[in-house]
């Protein structure tokens, strides 16, 4: 039987943008997406049938494979290889009729690695575009909204009553145990923070992780957060600036969220990807982003807000921000939590750098608000500046053609 294909919504100026680099004509477009791993019916057999019926009924002439908002997905990637393979030999596709999409950092080594996946799994070589969605939607939005204002200036250095902005966002384990680990030490206190959980989702979602966790660090910080959060005085879900009933409201900046980036020195950004081999997320899907560098609007909407930032996510994710071009904040935020590869170790040196920070006297932070100062504005103009142009796989590995023939030696 087969599957309804619905494309994507193109609501938004980037994805005209994107669509049209990749054909000159949005109806010649046809998009899918990683969701069509989950559809009822949804086996390759059934989902090839279902696209090539849409594809000649509307006329189109290019299919666009992928989620440009997400990084690669190695299950949908091995999905997608057998629809292409029906695609090209059962209905009679050529490989320049499709591309597939990716939203990883445009860095070398994530070049690679995606070059390095396609071959060690024999996977068919069509076309790939990276597009880090996430900086292209902040620098659109920094360059095109009055909304996103720049919170920080050299007149409201003083007066914050909180040091750190921590939104939880969506269900991550890591995130609930940095949650844990600010209510243990009262550093909650001084920290305007959200969860979108009730105790009773986050009970089930650590009890969960647990099971799935071989790392015995891992699980007993999990047991402690369990307890810790269990155990706290607060009412979840915890809402700052948007209501756990409109979700989508996290990807952009609500009524209110300037006032919390002013109120407070540094945001506390766990990021979609953390763990660094395997993911301990808590949603079905959102669990495969492999070892690529990855970063969502968390981050890149504190740097159109000005805000300095600690980074929750996968090891070198800070230096492959510095080979896009930013700065970031070392010395005057301890940065060395970015080269552990353990997990659980980077995980205490981020909560180590938190904890040295709320130490600081108001002269201190004083200080380090005019240090900081000329960082984060260079950073928001380097955003400012990005080009909002995909990047084709191909031309890239091109210069890279000995690292490529090196890792096949």
């Amino acid at each position: 039987m087969p599957i309804l294909i619905e494309e994507m919504w193109i609501d938004h100026k980037l994805d005209w943008h994107l669509h049209k680099h990749i054909t000159e004509n949005m109806d010649e477009l046809m998009v899918t997406t990683p969701g069509l791993i989950y559809v009822k019916d949804g086996t390759p057999e059934n989902i090839a049938y279902s696209i090539n019926e849409y594809f000649h009924r509307y006329n189109k002439k290019i299919i666009a494979l992928g989620d440009y908002k997400e990084a690669p997905n190695s299950h949908f990637l091995y999905l997608q290889n057998e629809i292409i393979k029906l695609l090209l030999n059962k209905y009679g596709f050529n490989k320049d009729q499709i591309v597939y999409i990716s939203g990883f950092l445009p860095t070398e080594e994530n070049f690679i690695k995606l070059d390095n996946l396609y071959k060690q799994h024999d996977l068919i070589p069509v076309e790939i575009i990276n597009y880090a969605f996430f900086e292209h939607e902040w620098s659109f939005l920094s360059n095109s909204f009055p909304n996103v204002p720049p919170v920080r200036t050299k007149q409201n250095y003083r007066n914050k009553t909180r040091h750190f902005l921590y939104f939880t966002g969506a269900p991550r384990v890591q995130r609930w145990i940095m949650l844990a680990k600010l209510i243990e030490s009262k550093l909650i206190e001084k920290t305007h923070f959200s969860v979108f959980e009730n105790k009773a989702v986050i009970l089930d979602n650590i009890i969960g992780a647990i099971r799935r966790s071989k790392n015995p660090d891992l699980s007993k910080l999990l047991d402690k957060t369990l307890n810790t959060i269990m155990k706290s005085p607060y009412d979840y879900p915890v809402v700052l600036s948007c209501s756990p009933s409109e979700p989508r409201q996290q990807h952009m900046i609500n009524d209110g969220d300037a006032d919390l980036f002013l109120d407070t020195h540094v945001s506390i950004i766990s990021e979609t990807s953390y763990f660094k081999k395997f993911s301990m997320s808590t949603e079905n899907f959102w669990n495969f982003h492999e070892d690529f560098t990855f970063l969502t609007e968390k981050t890149f909407r504190a740097i159109a807000m000005l805000h300095p930032f600690i980074l929750m996510a996968r090891p070198h994710t800070l230096s492959a921000l510095r080979q896009l071009g930013y700065k970031t904040f070392h010395p005057y935020i301890d940065e060395n939590y970015d080269t552990i590869e353990d997990d659980v170790k980077r995980l205490e040196a981020v909560y180590s750098s938190i904890e040295k920070l709320s130490k600081m006297t108001e002269k201190q932070w004083d200080q380090f608000e005019r240090n900081i100062f000329p960082i984060v504005i260079y950073n928001k103009e380097v955003m400012k500046k990005v080009k909002h142009r995909p990047v084709w796989m191909s031309s890239v590995l091109d210069k890279y053609s000995d690292a490529r023939n090196n890792n096949n030696s």
